[in-house]
């Protein structure tokens, strides 16, 4: 495999873990609260409540839209993309089930503390501009 076969499948899974993280906005937080309040569904039953879902959500978007705008996410290994964009697929199956009249609340928590763990065990937070580079 050529250096920019490489580079065109690394950018593939960039733009679609962007595509993700643009999703992960307020409204659309606020919509799957509604949805679950109108269906019933205790939102706060999880290991964490609804308003920290919401609030890691927002961190975790904010952390990788920095990462992927200032070619911070480029830098590391094409698995550790995989895994963030399976964590972010989870994230958005859960809010879609939820607006589908499912009761996703649990799973919404699971998979936004999945994501955040691989934030912080991959160090996303702390990475530089700088070609594999921390700070």
């Amino acid at each position: 495999m050529d250096e920019s076969s490489v580079d065109q499948q690394r950018r593939d899974y960039l733009s679609e873990i962007f595509s993700l993280c643009t999703t992960l906005s307020s409204e659309a937080f606020e919509a799957a609260e509604s949805r679950a309040r109108e269906n019933q569904f205790n939102v706060d039953r999880g290991e964490i409540t609804f308003a920290e879902v919401t609030t890691n959500l927002t961190s975790a978007r904010e952390i990788i839209v920095d990462a992927i705008e200032n070619r911070k996410l480029i830098q590391l290994p094409i698995t550790v993309q995989k895994e963030l964009l399976a964590d972010l697929q989870s994230v958005s199956k859960a809010l879609q089930g939820i607006m589908n009249n499912a009761d996703e609340i649990v799973n919404l928590g699971i998979a936004t503390e999945t994501l955040n763990t691989a934030i912080w065990k991959y160090g996303l937070h702390n990475l530089s501009d700088q070609v594999l580079g921390y700070q």
